[in-house]
C-alpha cells in the first residue's frame, strides 16, 4: 500500500524526546483498506510520538466525520467522530501484538501507524447510526412518518376487553 508510507515513522535514529505528527484523512485514506465500511470521510489526525529508551508512546488523536447512512431513516448524513487512543510500543525478542501494547524487535527502523488510526476510527463509530448524534440534523420527515406507530385503542375502547369484563372468576 503505497499511498500509506505516509503514515510511516522511523524511529531507529531518533533521539529520546516527543515528535508531532498532522495528518489530513480523506475518502483516500479508507479507500485502501477494502474491508472497510466506511465509504468516505475527513479527519484531523494529530500524534504525540514519544519515544523514550526501552518504550515509544504513541498518542493519536482524531477528530472528524464520516459519511453514513441514518439507521432511522436511511438518508446520508456526516457523522461527527472525535477520539484518543494511546499505542505503546515496547521492545521485545519477537513481534506480537496485544490490546493497546505492540510488541517490537530492536532491528524494527519504522512502524506504520495507519492500521491503528484506521481501527481507532472505526472503534469511534456508535453501532446505532441516527440523525440524533449530529446537531441541528432530523430524520427525514416522510421515512418517520411510517415508522411511527399509533395505537390509539384502549382497554376501554375495545370491544374484546369489553367482554372480559363480564367474566367472574369463582
Amino acid at each position: 500500500m503505497e499511498s500509506l508510507i505516509a503514515y510511516s515513522i522511523p524511529f531507529s535514529g531518533l533521539n529520546d524526546e516527543v515528535y508531532l505528527f498532522d495528518y489530513q484523512i480523506d475518502k483516500a485514506f479508507f479507500e485502501c483498506f477494502p474491508e472497510t465500511l466506511i465509504t468516505d470521510g475527513n479527519f484531523q489526525v494529530h500524534v504525540e510520538f514519544d519515544k523514550k529508551p526501552n518504550v515509544i508512546n504513541i498518542l493519536i488523536d482524531f477528530k472528524g466525520n464520516i459519511d453514513v447512512t441514518c439507521d432511522r431513516c436511511l438518508e446520508m448524513m456526516k457523522l461527527p467522530l472525535n477520539g484518543q487512543n494511546q499505542l505503546l510500543l515496547k521492545y521485545s525478542e519477537e513481534f506480537r501484538e496485544e490490546a493497546e501494547i505492540i510488541y517490537i524487535t530492536r532491528e524494527l527502523e519504522e512502524i506504520n501507524i495507519a492500521k491503528y488510526i484506521y481501527e481507532f476510527i472505526s472503534l469511534a463509530i456508535p453501532l446505532i447510526k441516527t440523525h440524533d448524534l449530529v446537531p441541528d440534523e432530523e430524520c427525514d420527515e416522510s421515512m418517520r412518518s411510517f415508522l411511527e406507530i399509533k395505537d390509539h385503542s384502549t382497554p376501554e375502547d375495545n370491544p374484546l376487553w369489553n367482554q372480559l369484563k363480564d367474566i367472574k372468576l369463582n
